[in-house]
Protein backbone atom coordinates (compact mmCIF):
# COMPACT_ATOMS: atom_id res chain seq x y z
CA UNK A 1 0.00 0.00 0.00
CA UNK A 2 1.05 3.30 -0.77
CA UNK A 3 -0.22 6.42 0.24
CA UNK A 4 0.82 9.59 0.32
CA UNK A 5 2.12 12.14 3.37
CA UNK A 6 -1.38 14.20 3.45
CA UNK A 7 -3.18 10.39 3.76
CA UNK A 8 -0.81 9.38 6.47
CA UNK A 9 -0.99 12.71 8.48
CA UNK A 10 -4.68 12.42 8.27
CA UNK A 11 -4.73 9.23 9.99
CA UNK A 12 -2.31 10.14 13.10
CA UNK A 13 -3.73 13.26 14.74
CA UNK A 14 -4.77 13.21 18.71
CA UNK A 15 -7.69 11.03 17.87
CA UNK A 16 -5.41 7.90 17.16
CA UNK A 17 -4.30 8.24 20.05
CA UNK A 18 -7.83 8.58 22.06
CA UNK A 19 -10.35 6.42 20.71
CA UNK A 20 -9.15 5.20 17.83
CA UNK A 21 -6.21 3.35 18.10
CA UNK A 22 -5.48 3.65 21.80
CA UNK A 23 -8.54 4.13 24.55
CA UNK A 24 -5.90 7.01 26.28
CA UNK A 25 -2.81 6.71 25.08
CA UNK A 26 -1.79 10.12 27.79
CA UNK A 27 -3.38 8.15 30.14
CA UNK A 28 -1.67 4.85 29.71
CA UNK A 29 1.69 7.20 30.09
CA UNK A 30 3.08 5.51 33.06
CA UNK A 31 1.77 2.06 31.74
CA UNK A 32 4.01 2.54 28.37
CA UNK A 33 6.95 3.86 30.41
CA UNK A 34 7.23 1.03 32.52
CA UNK A 35 7.86 -1.03 28.80
CA UNK A 36 10.20 1.53 27.62
CA UNK A 37 12.30 1.55 30.77
CA UNK A 38 12.75 -2.64 30.73
CA UNK A 39 14.06 -1.68 26.88
CA UNK A 40 15.96 1.31 27.88
CA UNK A 41 18.14 -1.75 30.70
CA UNK A 42 17.94 -4.19 27.66
CA UNK A 43 19.95 -1.52 25.45
CA UNK A 44 22.26 -1.06 27.84
CA UNK A 45 23.82 -4.41 27.58
CA UNK A 46 24.33 -4.19 23.97
CA UNK A 47 24.43 -0.65 23.05
CA UNK A 48 28.10 0.75 24.57
CA UNK A 49 27.85 3.84 26.70
CA UNK A 50 29.55 6.31 24.10
CA UNK A 51 26.81 5.38 21.04
CA UNK A 52 24.04 6.83 23.71
CA UNK A 53 25.06 10.59 23.50
CA UNK A 54 23.13 11.48 20.85
CA UNK A 55 19.75 9.97 20.33
CA UNK A 56 17.58 10.51 16.97
CA UNK A 57 13.90 8.97 17.86
CA UNK A 58 11.46 8.88 14.31
CA UNK A 59 8.04 8.37 15.22
CA UNK A 60 8.77 9.79 19.14
CA UNK A 61 4.89 10.43 19.04
CA UNK A 62 4.18 12.46 22.85
CA UNK A 63 7.82 11.87 23.60
CA UNK A 64 7.57 9.14 26.46
CA UNK A 65 10.92 6.87 25.50
CA UNK A 66 12.43 10.31 24.47
CA UNK A 67 11.64 11.40 28.29
CA UNK A 68 12.99 8.11 29.96
CA UNK A 69 15.98 8.59 27.58
CA UNK A 70 17.16 11.68 28.00
CA UNK A 71 16.94 11.37 32.20
CA UNK A 72 18.29 7.75 32.28
CA UNK A 73 21.15 8.08 29.61
CA UNK A 74 21.65 12.24 30.13
CA UNK A 75 22.43 11.89 26.59
CA UNK A 76 21.54 14.73 23.50
CA UNK A 77 18.20 13.37 22.58
CA UNK A 78 15.98 14.76 19.28
CA UNK A 79 12.53 13.29 18.30
CA UNK A 80 10.45 13.67 14.93
CA UNK A 81 7.34 12.91 14.50
CA UNK A 82 3.97 13.60 12.11
CA UNK A 83 1.58 14.61 14.81
CA UNK A 84 0.65 17.86 15.79
CA UNK A 85 -1.03 17.07 18.90
CA UNK A 86 1.91 14.69 20.60
CA UNK A 87 4.68 17.03 19.22
CA UNK A 88 2.84 19.81 20.93
CA UNK A 89 3.13 17.71 24.38
CA UNK A 90 6.98 16.45 23.96
CA UNK A 91 8.21 19.60 23.44
CA UNK A 92 5.58 21.93 25.88
CA UNK A 93 4.92 19.56 28.16
CA UNK A 94 7.85 17.13 28.48
CA UNK A 95 10.35 19.87 27.15
CA UNK A 96 12.03 17.58 24.66
CA UNK A 97 13.61 18.94 21.29
CA UNK A 98 10.85 17.24 19.29
CA UNK A 99 10.19 18.48 15.77
CA UNK A 100 7.26 17.68 13.60
CA UNK A 101 8.23 16.74 10.25
CA UNK A 102 8.74 13.46 7.57
CA UNK A 103 12.29 11.90 8.44
CA UNK A 104 12.91 11.47 4.90
CA UNK A 105 12.15 15.49 4.45
CA UNK A 106 14.63 16.62 6.91
CA UNK A 107 17.58 17.96 5.45
CA UNK A 108 18.93 19.53 8.37
CA UNK A 109 19.58 16.32 10.80
CA UNK A 110 20.61 16.48 14.50
CA UNK A 111 24.59 17.01 14.65
CA UNK A 112 26.03 13.43 14.79
CA UNK A 113 23.64 11.57 16.10
CA UNK A 114 24.78 7.58 16.79
CA UNK A 115 21.94 5.46 17.63
CA UNK A 116 18.48 5.77 16.02
CA UNK A 117 15.43 4.75 17.48
CA UNK A 118 11.96 3.45 15.88
CA UNK A 119 9.93 1.71 18.36
CA UNK A 120 6.98 0.15 17.06
CA UNK A 121 6.79 2.46 13.99
CA UNK A 122 8.22 1.11 11.04
CA UNK A 123 5.20 -0.99 10.37
CA UNK A 124 3.46 2.41 9.80
CA UNK A 125 6.32 3.64 7.52
CA UNK A 126 4.95 4.39 3.71
CA UNK A 127 8.55 3.64 2.57
CA UNK A 128 10.65 1.74 5.20
CA UNK A 129 13.16 0.98 2.79
CA UNK A 130 13.88 4.42 1.67
CA UNK A 131 14.04 5.43 5.32
CA UNK A 132 16.75 3.37 6.27
CA UNK A 133 18.71 3.67 3.60
CA UNK A 134 18.87 7.69 4.26
CA UNK A 135 19.58 6.51 8.24
CA UNK A 136 22.30 4.32 6.49
CA UNK A 137 23.97 7.44 5.09
CA UNK A 138 23.48 9.62 8.38
CA UNK A 139 24.40 7.34 11.22
CA UNK A 140 28.13 6.94 11.65
CA UNK A 141 30.16 3.72 11.75
CA UNK A 142 29.77 1.75 14.63
CA UNK A 143 25.90 3.52 15.51
CA UNK A 144 23.43 1.81 16.20
CA UNK A 145 19.72 1.21 14.91
CA UNK A 146 17.27 0.08 17.50
CA UNK A 147 13.66 -1.19 15.79
CA UNK A 148 10.90 -3.20 17.11
CA UNK A 149 8.06 -4.21 15.27
CA UNK A 150 5.78 -7.46 14.69
CA UNK A 151 7.01 -10.60 13.50
CA UNK A 152 4.33 -11.84 11.22
CA UNK A 153 6.68 -15.08 10.94
CA UNK A 154 6.04 -15.94 14.42
CA UNK A 155 3.89 -18.72 15.60
CA UNK A 156 1.24 -16.76 16.89
CA UNK A 157 0.97 -14.94 13.77
CA UNK A 158 0.65 -17.83 11.86
CA UNK A 159 -2.24 -19.32 13.76
CA UNK A 160 -4.11 -16.28 13.59
CA UNK A 161 -3.88 -15.84 9.94
CA UNK A 162 -5.63 -12.68 8.70
CA UNK A 163 -6.87 -12.27 12.44
CA UNK A 164 -3.64 -11.31 13.90
CA UNK A 165 -3.73 -8.15 15.86
CA UNK A 166 -1.29 -6.55 14.12
CA UNK A 167 -3.23 -6.32 11.07
CA UNK A 168 -5.08 -3.47 10.95
CA UNK A 169 -4.21 -1.40 7.57
CA UNK A 170 -3.92 1.64 6.84
CA UNK A 171 -2.05 2.54 10.02
CA UNK A 172 0.00 -1.15 9.72
CA UNK A 173 0.90 -1.18 6.40
CA UNK A 174 4.31 -3.52 6.11
CA UNK A 175 4.96 -6.65 7.88
CA UNK A 176 8.15 -8.25 8.85
CA UNK A 177 9.68 -11.60 10.25
CA UNK A 178 13.18 -12.05 11.09
CA UNK A 179 14.41 -12.72 7.91
CA UNK A 180 12.88 -9.81 6.08
CA UNK A 181 13.86 -7.05 8.47
CA UNK A 182 17.34 -8.74 8.43
CA UNK A 183 17.69 -8.32 4.60
CA UNK A 184 16.17 -4.87 4.94
CA UNK A 185 19.12 -4.13 7.28
CA UNK A 186 22.07 -5.74 6.01
CA UNK A 187 21.34 -4.79 2.35
CA UNK A 188 21.74 -0.90 3.64
CA UNK A 189 24.51 -1.23 5.72
CA UNK A 190 23.51 -2.46 9.09
CA UNK A 191 24.42 -5.78 10.63
CA UNK A 192 22.07 -7.30 12.79
CA UNK A 193 23.50 -7.86 16.56
CA UNK A 194 20.80 -8.71 18.47
CA UNK A 195 16.87 -9.60 17.99
CA UNK A 196 14.90 -10.35 21.33
CA UNK A 197 11.23 -11.01 21.95
CA UNK A 198 10.53 -8.50 25.19
CA UNK A 199 8.05 -9.21 27.46
CA UNK A 200 5.16 -6.27 27.40
CA UNK A 201 2.95 -5.05 30.20
CA UNK A 202 -0.57 -4.21 28.97
CA UNK A 203 -3.56 -1.81 30.41
CA UNK A 204 -5.86 -4.48 30.79
CA UNK A 205 -8.48 -2.07 30.37
CA UNK A 206 -7.06 -0.94 26.68
CA UNK A 207 -7.03 -4.83 25.99
CA UNK A 208 -10.71 -5.42 26.30
CA UNK A 209 -11.10 -1.89 24.75
CA UNK A 210 -9.12 -3.54 21.20
CA UNK A 211 -10.73 -6.93 21.82
CA UNK A 212 -14.45 -5.33 22.46
CA UNK A 213 -14.92 -1.91 21.47
CA UNK A 214 -12.35 -0.76 18.53
CA UNK A 215 -13.50 -0.26 15.51
CA UNK A 216 -16.63 -1.31 16.37
CA UNK A 217 -19.74 0.09 14.32
CA UNK A 218 -22.25 -0.24 17.15
CA UNK A 219 -20.89 -0.30 21.01
CA UNK A 220 -22.48 -3.47 22.41
CA UNK A 221 -23.71 -1.93 25.90
CA UNK A 222 -22.93 -4.71 27.66
CA UNK A 223 -19.43 -4.74 26.86
CA UNK A 224 -18.77 -1.36 27.00
CA UNK A 225 -20.41 -1.58 30.91
CA UNK A 226 -17.85 -4.04 32.12
CA UNK A 227 -15.37 -2.22 30.77
CA UNK A 228 -15.84 0.66 32.78
CA UNK A 229 -15.95 -0.82 35.22
CA UNK A 230 -12.15 -2.44 34.77
CA UNK A 231 -9.80 -0.74 37.20
CA UNK A 232 -7.21 1.44 34.90
CA UNK A 233 -4.45 0.19 37.89
CA UNK A 234 -4.99 -3.49 36.47
CA UNK A 235 -1.97 -4.68 34.20
CA UNK A 236 -1.23 -7.71 33.23
CA UNK A 237 2.51 -9.13 31.60
CA UNK A 238 2.70 -10.97 28.74
CA UNK A 239 5.02 -11.97 26.06
CA UNK A 240 3.32 -13.73 22.94
CA UNK A 241 6.71 -13.69 20.92
CA UNK A 242 5.47 -11.98 18.53
CA UNK A 243 6.89 -8.00 18.58
CA UNK A 244 10.55 -8.28 17.78
CA UNK A 245 13.19 -5.86 18.95
CA UNK A 246 15.83 -5.62 16.74
CA UNK A 247 19.80 -4.04 17.49
CA UNK A 248 21.33 -3.52 14.39
CA UNK A 249 25.11 -1.79 14.24
CA UNK A 250 25.94 0.22 11.22
CA UNK A 251 29.22 -1.07 9.76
Amino acid sequence: MDIGNEEVAKIYTADYFKGEEYEDYIRDKKIIQSNFISRIKYLEKVIPENKRKNILEIGCGYGFFGELARDYWNCKYSGIDICREAIEYASTVLKLNAMRMDYLEMSNRPDEFETCVMLDVIEHLPHPDRVVAKLSDEIGKGGYLVVSTGDIGSFLARIRGRKWRMIHPPSHVHYFNRMTINKLLCTNGFEVVDISYPVIKRSIKQIFFSLFLLNRSTKIHLAHKIYQLIPEKWLLSLNTFDIMLIIARRT
